[in-house]
Parts: structure tokens; sequence; C-alpha cells
């Protein structure tokens, strides 16, 4: 019988047959004895074949993903994670304020999206409790993410719902949500369903931070053709599956003066003729994005960049 995941746990796993019934399934040991370097050899999205043996279901076939999104559990990791598959959208959830999101992690979380050919979106949150300082990184943050040819919405969910803009964008897709602890994920999950479907915590006063209340990745109905991906918060996002040559492929902003360089293996670092680094200096890559661009070729790929200059808050 043929069936989606739509929760994972880890040791068992809720599917979703195409009759609409939620069955509890185990997975047979051989699965994680084959795939070698996984944490998880199903994810939330699968499609997979089902039989039952006794008492219980069983999952003894995982269909060929469409695509998939995966990282490193941290950066110095070598075990890899499915964080979900057969994806439409993923939706970064990111708050400039209570708690804060680097561009960093929006940036990386981008580039892994590129890379396995999944469209992205930008979500901001909480933009009613912006001040008139986190205002300009709110303007700026929406025009560099935009011109990247991505949609990027503003949010402020307390005081005015879920936008409709949203709410299309999601309309008929399998769509990801992600994001830190405390950006408003599950907030939305339940602004969007209607009921409590989702805990929600409180943010950490002391480190401005979100506690977790998502344990598990889980797939929720919006309606017969929508579904939403929640997911637990996450602090660090390695990348995984690519060469360092690459990363830049990945950069939409990058890509129309990768023909400018000198050297086709160029990493626009420090070498001579770089068509990048000069788009940097005449303003048409934004600072911060060639900064964060630096910082994964020397976390992720260990590239010694001696000439990193401090990333501004």
């Amino acid at each position: 019988m043929k069936a989606r995941v739509i929760r994972s746990t880890g040791s068992w796993y809720i599917v979703r047959t195409e009759s609409d019934e939620a069955v509890n399934c185990r997975l047979p040991g051989r699965f994680k004895q084959e795939i070698e370097g996984i944490t998880n050899p199903v994810a939330v999205g699968d499609w997979v074949r089902i039989e039952q043996s006794g008492e219980d279901w069983m999952i003894e076939e995982i269909y060929d993903r469409q695509n998939y999104l995966i990282r490193k559990a941290s950066r110095m990791d070598k075990q890899f994670h499915i964080v979900a598959s057969n994806l439409d959208l993923a939706v970064v959830i990111a708050t400039i304020h209570s708690p804060r999101t680097s561009t960093g992690f929006i940036d990386r979380f981008l580039v892994s999206c590129f890379s396995f050919g999944i469209q992205p979106a930008l979500v901001i949150n909480k933009v009613d409790l912006c001040s008139e300082k986190h205002k300009s990184i709110l303007n700026e943050w929406t025009q560099v993410y935009s011109s990247l040819g991505m949609p990027v919405l503003l949010t402020a969910l307390i005081e005015s719902g879920v936008p409709q803009e949203f709410m299309e964008l999601i309309q008929g897709k399998t769509s990801l949500l992600f994001g830190h602890s405390g950006v408003g994920k599950s907030t939305l999950i339940n602004c969007i369903l209607g009921e409590s479907k989702q805990r929600v915590a409180a943010i950490s006063g002391a480190l401005n931070k979100g506690r977790h209340t998502t344990t598990h990745a889980e797939s929720f109905t919006v309606d017969n053709n929508t579904y939403l991906i929640d997911t637990p918060g996450i602090r660090e996002f390695g990348l995984a599956e690519m060469e360092a040559w690459e990363l830049s492929h990945y950069s939409p902003d990058f890509l129309p003066h990768l023909e400018n360089c000198a050297f086709n293996t160029c990493l626009h670092v420090n070498e001579p003729r770089c068509g990048v680094q000069t788009a940097v200096e005449q303003g048409k890559i934004a600072n911060f994005r060639y900064l964060n661009y630096l910082r994964m070729l020397e976390a992720d790929f260990n590239v010694p960049l001696t000439r990193i200059p401090p990333l501004p808050d």
C-alpha cells in the first residue's frame, strides 16, 4: 500500500495512505544498515510502500524522492540528516528581534535550497516588534533578498493574523517551515489551521532565544492540495553534498559575475581579476552576503581565509 510519511519520531512513523487513513509504522533495521551516514533513512514527505506484518505495519520500500533538503547536525559532524523530502517550497521564518536570526543562517538555508532545486521563500516575522534601528535592517533584508528572485513576506501574526499573500504562496504546495526556535513557526501553523496543533513557548528573556516546542518534523494538511511541514527549531545548519567551488553557483546574486572571473576555479577570496570581488566593491553584491559566503567557505570547506573581516551585528 502506498502512503506518505507525515510524522517521524526516529523509531515510529505515522503515514497517511491514499485513502486518507493515518497508520503507525515501523522501519526494518536493514534500511539503517543500507544507508550509511544518514541519521534518518525515512523523512517526512517521503512516499513509501507499507505492508502489514502480524499486528504491525512495516515500511518495506522508500520510493525515489523528487528532491530533499539535507543538513549536517553541526558543521563538524560527519552524519547527515534529511530535513524533509518531495517539497514544492521551503520557507525560512526569520525575526530581526526576539529572537535574532542571523543572515548567515538565512544564507546557509538558501544555498541548500538552491543546490537541491527547491524554491525558497523568506518570511520576516514579528515586524511589529521592530524598533527604528531594526527597521533599517528590515528594509535592507527586504531589498537584498527580494533581488534574489524569491518571495519575501513581512508578518506580524499576533496583531494581524496570517496574510492572504502567504496563503496564496503555499496554496497547492507541500511547504517546509524552517527557522530558529521562537520565530513563530508553530504559531503560524496554529493560525492557519485555526486550532492549537503545535505547542508554543515564550522567548527566554535572558538569552533572547526561543525555547524548543516542536520535537519532531510533522506534516499538517491545510486542504486537499496544501500541506505544511513543521520542523524542530534549528540553531545550526551545516551544508552537505557540495564542493567549495560550487558554493558561489548557489548564490543568485553571484551568478552574473562568475563569467568575469579570470579562473574557472576561482573561489572569490583573494584571486586576481575576480568578477565577484569587483561586484562587491561596486555594490552589486551586498557586503553581508559576501561575508556570509566567506564564512561558509571557511567553516564548511576548511578554506583558510585570513582576510575575513569581522561580521557586523
